[in-house]
């Protein structure tokens, strides 16, 4: 686990400079990136001009980069690595890269990328958060489409998952027992069976009042703890000494 961990975060840093690299628009810095020391990292990519990946760079750079930061990172069961930028796609141990299939019809503007171990991705977005089966189809596993809830509003502990409005989802892991965690701006909710429970609910606010919310940069490790790091939207990314652990196991 500690292994795959690690070769996630040399894809990221491998894709997001050389995508950079192939972005023609003025004032880019991808000419300045070089490629890792030896032991430092591991280029699974070649997207130079005559490189072996060539032909994929623009597949991957929509899913590593893109013109919107990712929204996503997560690797599956059998070791492909997938990205949510623009565009979800797929980089398998060959080191082949494609779109994934269905991604599209899951709706646009998603944030939030889990992998299950039968091979399904799960996405938020849109409020709601869906399934993309192995094999492209799509289906709501919670929340509904129109009005948001407002943050800092009176959540319930416990509310049946489909028709309940998020003020904007995004899965960020799945717990040993199947629950799938899911960052609502100020609320972490556990979904299992159909049912949303809330596990940890943010209350600090910023030194100008802004409630804090949960950030993008969230994970659970394999006893089901999540960890997450409360954060002013768009403004600054929460402060290690605010990194918090939840037990999913457990609601509140």
């Amino acid at each position: 686990m500690k292994q795959r961990r690690l070769l996630t975060g040399l894809v990221v840093a491998v894709l997001v400079g050389t995508a950079g690299a192939c972005d023609s628009g003025g004032g880019g810095t991808g000419d300045q990136w070089t490629a890792p020391a030896p032991g430092q990292a591991a280029a699974l990519l070649d997207f130079a001009e005559g490189g072996r990946d060539a032909a994929l760079r623009d597949v991957a750079f929509y899913g590593f980069g893109g013109v919107t930061a990712p929204g996503g990172m997560t690797t599956g069961p059998d070791g492909s690595v997938y990205g949510l930028g623009d565009k979800a796609v797929r980089l398998k141990p060959d080191r082949t890269v494609s779109t994934v299939e269905g991604a599209t019809k899951a709706g646009t503007s998603t944030s939030g990328l889990v992998a299950l171990p039968d091979g399904s991705l799960v996405v938020g977005g849109a409020g709601q958060v869906k399934r993309i089966a192995p094999d492209g189809t799509v289906s709501v596993l919670a929340g509904a489409a129109g009005a948001a809830r407002t943050p800092g509003a009176p959540v319930p502990a416990s509310v049946p998952a489909v028709g309940f409005h998020f003020a904007g989802p995004s899965p960020f892991g799945v717990g040993p027992d199947g629950t799938i965690l899911i960052g609502d701006r100020d609320v972490l909710w556990g979904l299992k069976n159909g049912t949303l429970k809330q596990l940890y609910r943010t209350t600090g606010k910023s030194a100008d009042g802004q409630l804090l919310h949960i950030g993008r940069d969230s994970a659970v490790d394999a006893t089901g703890t999540a960890y997450i790091s409360p954060e002013v939207p768009d403004r600054f990314p929460g402060r290690l000494s605010d990194l918090l652990a939840s037990p999913a196991s457990s609601p509140p």
